[in-house]
């Protein structure tokens, strides 16, 4: 199955790296939740696809979350799984996205998807991926521009056809595979075991 490589934007949180914004994916909670970012732009997102998340650190991408996709919903359905479970994720995730992304939001087709949480995780340190990917690319398609050139500007989806390739990369380099949500003391409601 083909998935994709997606920026956005991190910070250090004890040593891990996480979304900037705290908001999406949502990694403060189990199942990890993704409904905004890149969205708008039509990514077609399939269950059992993976999404590696990369976010630029000290001037290289390097990946900070590895997502498979369980399960999509409708997004209504998923604030009525999941918003009256953790008030964290009710305001970060959920609020603050239904107030930047009103428009995406108003249409029918309106997703959250949900991770597997038996193969997604974050790896620790984050790992470097960007000549890797870059030479996946260039293989797959004629001409493709380098990460550092391709997300200059707002960035989009890269969908790859190798996307096992570049996931067994992060799996080999990864010192420690964060399975569960990040979060005080290292859990969150959502989650039933401790931050490993």
């Amino acid at each position: 199955m083909v998935g994709y490589v997606v920026h956005h934007k991190t910070s250090l949180y004890d040593d891990v790296r996480a979304d900037y914004f705290r908001n999406d994916p949502y990694v403060w909670f189990s199942p990890y939740l993704w409904s905004f970012c890149h969205l708008n732009q039509n990514p077609r997102i399939e269950v059992g696809m993976t999404v590696l998340w990369l976010s630029r650190a000290d001037r290289e991408y390097v990946c900070d979350l590895v997502f498979v996709v369980e399960e999509a919903i409708p997004f209504n359905e998923a604030i009525r799984r999941y918003m009256h479970l953790d008030p964290d994720l009710a305001q970060r995730h959920f609020r603050q996205g239904m107030t930047y992304h009103a428009a995406q939001l108003a249409k029918s087709t309106a997703t959250t998807y949900v991770a597997n949480m038996t193969r997604s995780y974050i790896p620790h340190p984050a790992v470097s991926l960007e000549a890797e990917v870059d030479s996946v690319r260039s293989r797959e398609r004629l001409g493709a521009k380098p990460l550092a050139l391709a997300w200059a500007r707002p960035s989009v989806p890269l969908r790859i056809r190798a996307i096992e390739q570049l996931c067994s990369v992060v799996r080999d380099r990864a010192l420690t595979r964060i399975s569960g949500a990040l979060g005080p003391e290292g859990h969150s409601p959502g989650e039933e075991g401790p931050l490993r």
